[in-house]
């Protein structure tokens, strides 16, 4: 079982790991829910609003990691899971009495979970508000989901939690499921392909070990091909933030990762004379044995 983090803030996220493999982020992650395609585990943090990043830790390649994050609630860096919440339910089961659901909350950060009564209909990709704060567990999605990626101003979107159970969480086909520190915040994400336009506008396709995914409100792009960044999804999209060692000697020797273009393998055009079309999920970046995630063995990046 791979181990991720999911830190959840107020605008943005914090800067972590860059390079294939990885899924830190500088905003918020959605989707909707559910057929697992892998079993994942996810640390989970949180402030007054909710904004949410991947990345992922002991299992993923050594990558280098970006540093001096702003405290909670500022507009990016990674707050601290603190906080205590009840448990008097299973998210995952929905054992709750009628005319009610199990949702995950804590005040700050998902570490419990309780029954809240259901006071609306919204389905996964409607939008919703909470009125409490992203980790209230109160807002108007129906059975089955919560509202998540939530602005100052309480709105955000419903996303479907993960059925089943914490060792076999289950989403839609097409979709991945990811389970927080504390166990009680689970919810699908629609599975992507880089090189495709397969997520809304406003949503990055983000890399992880097992899948690529659509992460809303994820992608805050400032940099372009050769340029420095801190993180997955602060270059623009199509792009990837790789380690500067292995990126290109284009890159600034002063920084220390670079956004390089993602390439079609065997042979996708690279914009450096040094570089050839990588596979994501092989050398340098990955064990010599890792086996690629079904689907994404076509997919490269332009490294040296």
């Amino acid at each position: 079982m791979r181990l991720l983090i999911l830190s959840v803030f107020a605008v943005a996220i914090g800067c972590g790991p860059v390079g294939p493999g990885t899924a830190q982020t500088e905003t918020a992650t959605t989707g909707t829910s559910a057929e697992s395609l892998t079993t994942t585990e996810t640390t989970i943090t949180a402030t007054s609003s909710g904004v949410t990043s991947l990345g992922t830790t002991t299992d993923e390649p050594d990558l280098p990691t970006s540093t001096n994050g702003p405290e909670p609630g500022s507009s990016s860096g990674r707050p601290s899971d603190t906080g205590e919440g009840d448990e008097n339910c299973d998210p995952f089961v929905q054992d709750c009495p009628p005319g009610e659901k199990c949702v995950p909350w804590g005040p700050s950060g998902w570490t419990g979970a309780k029954c809240v009564a259901i006071t609306g209909d919204g389905a996964p990709g409607e939008s919703c508000t909470a009125p409490e704060g992203p980790t209230a567990g109160v807002d108007d999605c129906g059975f089955g989901s919560i509202c998540f990626d939530i602005d100052e101003e309480g709105k955000g979107t419903c996303v479907e939690q993960c059925t089943g159970s914490l060792v076999n969480p289950m989403c839609p086909q097409d979709h991945l499921c990811e389970i927080g520190q504390f166990k009680h915040l689970a919810v699908c994400f629609r599975t992507c392909d880089p090189l495709l336009a397969e997520c809304p506008e406003s949503a990055a396709c983000l890399p992880q070990s097992d899948a690529f995914f659509c992460a809303k409100g994820g992608w805050n792009p400032r940099s372009k091909t050769n340029a420095p960044c801190e993180a997955q999804g602060t270059c623009d999209k199509g792009l990837a933030c790789l380690d500067a060692s292995t990126a290109s000697v284009a890159c600034d020797p002063l920084m220390s990762a670079c956004c390089q273009p993602y390439c079609k393998l065997p042979d996708g055009p690279c914009p450096n004379p040094d570089q050839q079309c990588r596979l994501w999920y092989g050398p340098p970046f990955y064990p010599p044995d890792f086996t690629p995630p079904e689907g994404y063995e076509h997919v490269g990046v332009c490294a040296s």
